[in-house]
């Protein structure tokens, strides 16, 4: 400790009554120290993806070495680490942890999650992107067998493709149960509220609240045969009465198939079933398309 101290290793509090700390430098840390700030030449990912796909398979790709750099440092370079990307895109995570696991011979594993591109503007179909790219990309990578037809090292592992038996449209929207519906509005609104608290029970139409304290209100009754129930002045009264009681904020988001409530935008907004959730998620007819 003396000899620390004549070092000028040992930090002292002002009034020599705090704990004494080390001071430690950049060479004698055990672990690497990241920047704040990163660069590297993006037209490497690009590259790399043309490498492995084809040209013009996919635009503006991540490169898959910064992604492994990030997570080796937020999982302080666990082997055995499970990294989750739900926008997957072409894969890139996934290809960053099979380089990594190569490098160091760890188990780390990987899930992927994606929709496909839902602008009519991608060179795949949605209905095949996730198979054609994002799939396609790490059975390359783990095959060697690469578009650029250049030897690739292979890797002796594999995964497991699950495809979603149903999809989000006018139809299912229309089908769903109150329940089902509401899940899927508090996840289209997932920009607006905090997914952690989001959800309200107990009342009849108040679903949840956005994050800045909106209410959410689902008109869906399922006595009606059609669930066509239209939003009225009974029950928007009855939905301001609960917002009121829950503590939420005005206007509320009040999601329903039609209106013939008074135009109120201080106390309430209108939301159309189903065309504003399909806009939500940019499904609507024609959305994306070139004007």
């Amino acid at each position: 400790m003396l000899a620390l101290i004549a070092e000028g290793r040992i930090a002292f509090k002002k009034t020599h009554t705090g704990v004494p700390r080390l001071i430690k430098y950049l060479d004698d840390m055990d672990s690497e120290v990241q920047t704040s700030v990163i660069t590297n030449v993006g037209q490497r990912a690009v590259e790399m993806v043309e490498s492995v796909l084809g040209k013009g398979e996919f635009k503006n790709p991540k490169d898959h070495e910064m992604l492994a750099e990030l997570f080796n440092l937020v999982t302080w370079r666990n082997p055995n680490s499970l990294i989750l990307d739900a926008y997957a895109g072409s894969g890139t995570t996934g290809h960053a942890v099979l380089e990594m696991n190569a490098e160091d011979g760890g188990n780390r594993r990987f899930i992927l999650i994606e929709s496909g591109d839902p602008t009519a503007k991608g060179k795949v179909n949605r209905e095949r992107y996730t198979t054609d790219i994002t799939a396609e990309r790490i059975r390359r990578v783990i095959s060697g067998k690469w578009a650029d037809g250049k030897p690739h090292p292979a890797h002796e592992t594999g995964f497991t493709f699950y495809n979603a038996s149903k999809q989000i449209d006018k139809g299912a929207i229309m089908a769903a149960t109150r329940e089902t519906l509401a899940d899927i509005i508090l996840q289209v609104v997932e920009d607006d509220s905090n997914r952690i608290d989001c959800r309200m029970d107990g009342y009849q139409y108040l679903i949840g609240k956005t994050k800045l304290g909106y209410g959410i209100a689902l008109v869906w009754e399922g006595k009606n045969p059609n669930n066509l129930q239209p939003l009225t002045v009974d029950i928007m009264d009855t939905i301001l009465d609960e917002a009121h009681a829950a503590g939420v904020t005005k206007p509320v988001f009040i999601y329903a198939t039609g209106n013939v409530a008074p135009h109120a935008p201080e106390l309430y907004r209108f939301q159309h079933i189903p065309d504003s959730i399909l806009a939500r998620l940019n499904l609507l007819p024609g959305e994306g398309d070139d004007a």
